[in-house]
């Protein structure tokens, strides 16, 4: 009979802390919720932590909260940890995930819970569970045999519905996941294709920047290098030009040679496409 007192003891702690979890997160969340991994009205875990909390502190630590307090953080961790390890690698889903909160290991616990569970022990070695086990140790055995049976089946029967729709998420997920990679890695290609082929005209704009300049000057040294020569054969200079006009056709060469020269310098082609190139070498960078 002690098993199962136990079994009804798990059974009992799942439901209480089903209701628990999910009145705690519908006040939150202003909705109704409905917590855990099953359909019905139970959360393992809080049963596990339960029957573990029973046997290792409640029996042996009665007497020594310290000791209750520090081991019911250590046990309590575990039991959370070890069973979001399991479902994770089952399912391939986190059912719960604290990787936000202050001081985490891989998101499965806390320091925040981790206290919480400190305190719970507390709390359930010296108030909850002393009434707990004076209540069902008044049942039946008879009574006792019939509650854990009909657990036990609407349990089983819970827990394999829960377990096949839980695989067919993760189904779901693996296909979705093969699908995202299909229609990424063509889209990834195209993407590298127009990074190179932008960056295959960004050089050639640039080369090409680079010749029109370089033209450019070249044909401003060479118009100044005629004007130069024009003035030393002419012996004048621009500026005492109107004192040494003596002859009025020479003049008349060199001064439209100037003005050659200044209409060639603000030609609006050039700097149309200065600017375009400048333009585009902005954008580029």
């Amino acid at each position: 009979m002690i098993v199962l007192k136990y079994i009804l003891l798990f059974f009992f702690y799942s439901a209480a802390g089903w209701a628990f979890e999910s009145l705690y997160r519908s006040i939150g969340e202003a909705r109704i919720i409905n917590s855990g991994f099953l359909t019905g009205p139970m959360c393992p875990i809080y049963g596990c932590g339960a029957l573990v909390m029973t046997l290792f502190l409640y029996n042996p630590f009665y007497n020594r909260p310290l000791i209750v307090f520090l081991l019911g953080m250590v046990l309590c961790d575990a039991v959370e940890y070890f069973t979001s390890l399991i479902m994770e690698l089952l399912f391939n889903q986190h059912w719960w995930n604290y990787k936000y909160e202050f001081i985490n290991i891989k998101g499965r616990i806390c320091l925040k819970h981790t206290l919480f569970w400190g305190a719970a022990s507390i709390g359930y070695t010296y108030v909850i569970h002393p009434f707990v086990d004076k209540t069902v140790s008044g049942f039946s055995n008879k009574a006792v045999i019939i509650i854990v049976c009909c657990s036990i089946a609407v349990f089983l029967v819970d827990w394999v519905h829960a377990f096949f729709k839980a695989l067919d998420v993760r189904k779901m997920q693996t296909k979705f996941y093969a699908f995202r990679e299909k229609v990424t890695h063509p889209i990834e290609g195209i993407i590298d294709r127009v990074g190179d082929a932008t960056s295959t005209i960004g050089d050639k704009l640039n080369e090409s920047n680079s010749r029109i300049s370089e033209t450019q000057e070249e044909l401003f040294e060479q118009v100044e290098s005629l004007i130069k020569s024009f003035e030393e054969k002419l012996g004048i200079s621009y500026a005492d030009k109107k004192e040494k006009n003596k002859n009025r056709f020479r003049y008349r060469m060199y001064e439209n040679a100037r003005i050659r020269l200044n209409s060639l310098r603000e030609l609006e082609w050039l700097k149309k496409i200065k600017e375009e190139i400048k333009g585009k070498d902005s954008y580029e960078n």
